[in-house]
């Protein structure tokens, strides 16, 4: 069984003579089991090379944040954060009459700067519910004991936040 809780990558860089740190990889929460097999898909440098290259030791992780947690039948069935619903949309049907029927989410503008993410929810940018909120608070991460989501779209709700997915 592999766990990985938080996970958090860091890289130092300097840029014009200042030195900064850049996440590639920020609050990843994962539990794959025996038998079991991950599949992960991302936009080209979202951090996909440096999550695995961290689950295999090859780079030393540091910390992290959770977006959206929940049982993979509840992700895909019910998205809650728009990053997630975008990712799960992308996602090709097999069935040519199911792709075409599908609601697919469309990002706006660019992935902001990995060296200089922007304050707030670090997905607002792109997001096309962003709301003015979103622009200088990180939202929190809450939920029912079920499903979590870090969202201003879905308000904190009394309960707990399940510890991983089951």
């Amino acid at each position: 069984m592999l766990v990985a809780r938080g996970l958090r990558v860091e890289y130092p860089v300097s840029n014009r003579g200042r030195r900064l740190t850049i996440a590639p990889v920020d609050g990843v929460d994962l539990v794959i089991g025996q038998g079991e097999t991950l599949g992960l898909v991302g936009e080209s440098g979202c951090g996909k090379s440096t999550l695995g290259r961290a689950l295999l030791m090859l780079t030393r992780p540091a910390a992290g944040r959770i977006v959206e947690l929940a049982e993979r039948e509840r992700i895909f069935a019910a998205p809650r954060h728009p990053y997630t619903q975008a990712l799960v949309a992308a996602v090709p049907v097999p069935d040519p009459a199911v792709e075409r029927g599908r609601r697919h989410v469309a990002l706006t503008d660019d992935m902001p700067g990995i060296a200089a993410p922007p304050p707030g929810c670090r997905f607002h940018p792109r997001c096309p519910a962003a709301m003015e909120i979103c622009r200088f608070r990180a939202p929190a991460l809450s939920g029912d004991g079920r499903h979590a989501v870090a969202c201003h779209l879905h308000p904190p709700r009394e309960g707990k936040v399940p510890a991983r997915p089951p």
